[in-house]
């Protein structure tokens, strides 16, 4: 469905354009989802082409020794030793897609907290982690380990929440109704649209 005339960008999000609707009600969780979508896009799409780009740096937490983190083929591999800030690049021009993150501590030999394949493996590692807004680029990343052991990193995004933002795709769904009726009219005065 073409939708021009009905809605109009004012910066960078869609809103209904009350001098062309002729009438009709723009559903706004239609529009709510499809502002959504635009943050997503701006993040994924920022250079123009599909690809986001960030850094991490690992920090340490007490009894683990090593962490080996790699996101399509790149690796930060962490020996307690000086931090410092890795860039990657997802996905990786090498398509080598998969993630995986395994720590070895003071108790144990290496072991594995996850090991994906495909295109979003590293969406569904982010998934597994416990995510803190540090500042306005910054993240606070930790994942949980089976031992109980916090294998703590920080993110630094380029643009919007970097890939957090894909994330934010988990369980969407765009509304099937793009106008109200009566009857819908009705129920969003009712929930309080």
């Amino acid at each position: 469905a073409n939708l021009s005339g009905v809605l109009k960008r004012e910066g960078r999000y869609w809103v209904a354009d009350a001098m062309n609707t002729q009438g009709l009600t723009v559903n706004p969780d239609f529009i709510r989802a499809l502002n959504r979508l635009r943050d997503v896009a701006d993040t994924a799409f920022a250079s123009g082409d599909a690809g986001i780009h960030f850094e991490l740096r690992a920090k340490p937490a007490r009894d683990v020794m090593k962490t080996h983190l790699v996101i399509d083929g790149q690796e930060l591999e962490y020996f307690n030793q000086k931090e410092r800030w890795q860039r990657f690049n997802w996905p990786d021009e090498q398509w080598q897609p998969g993630a995986s993150l395994s720590w070895t501590s003071t108790q144990a030999m290496e072991r594995i907290l996850a090991d994906y394949r495909g295109s979003w493996s590293l969406i569904r590692l982010l998934e597994q982690a416990q995510v803190t807004p540090v500042d306005s680029s910054t993240f606070k990343v930790v994942w949980k380990a089976q031992d109980g052991l916090p294998l703590n990193y920080l993110l630094r995004v380029e643009q919007g929440k970097g890939p957090l933002a894909l994330l934010e795709l988990k369980n969407f769904r765009l509304p099937g109704q793009v106008f109200l009726t009566g009857r819908s009219m009705k129920d969003a005065e009712e929930y309080g649209e």
